[in-house]
């Protein structure tokens, strides 16, 4: 089924109008593309004459999320291509374990963002077998800046910031005192980042 862009006319019998209303999928180049909500995974409007950003119905002004239906190595380069071409350095990296540990692979990639805010946040997602026992594992790597909201979706938090959450966290009384829970660590561009949990 051909996508239907939001200039594409709709004819019925009696005449022609333009649709009002926004499109579902996006274009990534020649890649098929789901564009939906950061925050809530609803449907985007496009700007129009009165909003000059994408916008949900019930978050407001968003980035919108665009999702590849397919994943391949021409599917993640258009979006490394798209990312790189919004900014000079690209703002929001693309994060990805490279290489991939044994068994696993890419199952997906997003970014939430358009040609005029650039792209504002990005995701990758892996899977593969469980490194601590058996079973399945997927692992999502998001980068945003604050307020999108991709990061606090996928891990079923509630609102775009994770800002309570995070004081909890960073008010941890540290090592060796009784209530201190300890911050897993993965080495990233060589740094040790903390996971958030």
């Amino acid at each position: 089924m051909p996508v239907r862009r939001r200039t594409d006319p709709v004819r019925t019998p009696n005449r022609t109008v333009r649709l009002d209303v926004p499109a579902v999928r996006g274009d990534g180049g020649d890649v098929s593309v789901a564009v939906s909500c950061p925050r809530c995974g609803g449907p985007v409007r496009a700007p129009d004459l009165m909003h000059t950003e994408s916008r949900c119905l019930g978050c407001g002004p968003v980035p919108p999320l665009h999702v590849p239906e397919h994943i391949g190595a021409e599917i993640v380069a258009s979006v490394v291509d798209r990312i790189t071409a919004t900014a000079d350095p690209p703002v929001t990296p693309l994060w990805c374990p490279w290489p991939l540990p044994p068994g696993w692979t890419l199952t997906g990639v997003a970014y939430a963002g358009d040609e005029r805010t650039g792209v504002r946040a990005t995701a990758v997602a892996c899977a593969g077998p469980a490194p601590l026992g058996g079973g399945p594992a997927d692992l999502v790597f998001v980068a945003e800046e604050p307020g999108v909201g991709l990061g606090t979706r996928l891990a079923g938090l509630s609102g775009p910031d994770p800002g309570p959450q995070l004081a909890d966290a960073l008010t941890d009384p540290g090592p060796g005192h009784p209530e201190h829970v300890g911050q897993a660590r993965i080495r990233v561009g060589g740094h040790p980042t903390p996971l958030w949990l």
